[in-house]
């Protein structure tokens, strides 16, 4: 070929490759929905981000080498410099889509899994955004520059960032973007709790169910509020006992069970108030598990309860009536999320499709 015309063909080839791909692309100069703290900044976390390759065609068949997540610029103040130490990791999961992804952390990970980086982040201070267009300046950005660069050949990305806060617990919000899927959620009944022990909301309800975990492929969180000591069992049922099962008879007056029970998920023990300062809340428990990522579900419905035992008596919460959304998530992308104590790596987290982090990834 001639010189001249290779060089053409190349200098073409260099402006049709984008400098970077922004997921979701729309975020590229927009600020989307809502906010979420990312892996060191602000907690110590293990994150997983799933990614289609539909978001990434045009970064197939090259090396990956950065990764960059942008504050949030609905939130109007300014941000401080805060820093992280991080382990990065990349690789293309087994999974067909990120609406598969795992609990298991393992298992969004494919043979290809590339440690990417490993160090010490260093957060800018950014200023408060209002008046200003969203953009990817350095003082508005998380970057992490790769030590090694992740070759993608397309397939399921899985970018497994695990972080551990150094400098407390600063606010550095970043924004994110969520599937439109949901669930559904009624309550049904009245707590019988001690009122003097447990925070009822309402005054009738201390057991709830996250709505956003309704999708299938997604981890449902049934939480409760519970005397502290106490045990506290999360039983569940396809279906509402109508009329509901006066437990009176059974040792615990003014107290129903409103589930048609087969089963039970877990027993706890109720810890202390998470706010020593108003310890009449009472102690927070939580059960979760993820929904099969299958659209047999669609629409389905179950119920929850909490039963709280004490030396001597024991109480229900009020049941929770769980819808799964009708609609698949379509977003692309997913999010596995587990808190840990900074010594002992998590093998486990909770799927979601909402406020997933947007990011920004730059090949060489």
């Amino acid at each position: 070929m001639n010189p001249t015309i290779s060089a053409l063909v190349f200098a073409g080839l260099a402006v049709a490759l984008p400098a970077q791909v922004t997921v979701p692309a729309t975020a590229a100069s927009t600020d989307l929905s809502t906010e979420r703290w990312i892996a060191g900044v602000g907690t110590t976390l293990r994150q997983q981000i799933l990614v289609d390759q539909r978001h990434l065609e045009a970064l197939v068949g090259r090396e990956i080498d950065a990764l960059l997540f942008r504050r949030d610029f609905g939130h109007g103040a300014a941000l401080p410099a805060v820093a992280f130490d991080a382990q990065l990791y990349v690789s293309t999961s087994p999974h067909a889509a990120a609406a598969h992804a795992s609990e298991l952390l393992a298992a969004n990970h494919g043979p290809d899994w590339l440690q990417v980086f490993t160090g010490h982040v260093t957060v800018p201070a950014s200023a408060d955004p209002s008046g200003r267009a969203p953009t990817w300046q350095s003082s508005d950005v998380v970057r992490i520059d790769f030590g090694t660069p992740f070759p993608y050949r397309g397939g399921t990305l899985c970018i497994d960032l695990t972080a551990t806060t150094l400098a407390g617990r600063s606010f550095w919000p970043c924004d994110a973007w969520s599937d439109g899927a949901t669930g559904v959620v009624r309550s049904i009944g009245t707590s019988c709790q001690d009122h003097a022990k447990v925070l009822k909301v309402g005054g009738t309800q201390s057991h709830f169910v996250d709505r956003v975990g309704l999708v299938p492929g997604g981890t449902v969180a049934c939480s409760a509020l519970a005397e502290p000591g106490a045990s506290a069992t999360l039983v569940f049922g396809l279906g509402e006992l109508q009329p509901a099962l006066d437990l009176g008879p059974f040792g615990a007056p003014g107290c129903k069970l409103h589930v048609d029970v087969i089963g039970a998920v877990s027993t706890v023990v109720v810890p202390p108030p998470p706010e020593p300062l108003t310890a009449w809340t009472g102690g927070v428990v939580r059960s979760t598990f993820q929904l099969p990522a299958s659209a047999g579900l669609l629409g389905g419905r179950f119920t929850t309860q909490w039963v709280e035992v004490v030396p001597g008596r024991f109480a229900t919460t009020n049941a929770v009536e769980a819808t799964i959304s009708g609609t698949l998530p379509t977003s692309g992308v997913a999010l596995v999320e587990a808190r840990f104590d900074g010594h002992t790596p998590p093998t486990h987290g909770e799927v979601t499709f909402h406020a997933v982090p947007v990011l920004r990834l730059e090949p060489r």
